[in-house]
């Protein structure tokens, strides 16, 4: 299930990042590096809320 998700998510923001940066900078200059760079930085962000949530989940449990 987690993976389904992961890989969801994935595909989901190269979808993103492809249309983006077909409208941010039409001519194709630096459409590439666009296209490669902003998967990985919402990837990362991604990860990072994840984890939080995830340990915030985990303290609120062991609270209990």
């Amino acid at each position: 299930m987690a993976t389904l998700i992961l890989k969801s998510l994935a595909i989901g923001y190269f979808l993103v990042a492809f249309i983006g940066g077909f409208i941010l900078n039409p001519s194709g200059e630096n459409f590439l590096l666009i296209v490669a760079l902003l998967p990985i930085l919402l990837w990362q962000i991604t990860l990072i809320v994840v984890i939080l949530t995830w340990l915030i989940l985990k303290a609120i449990e062991e609270h209990k």
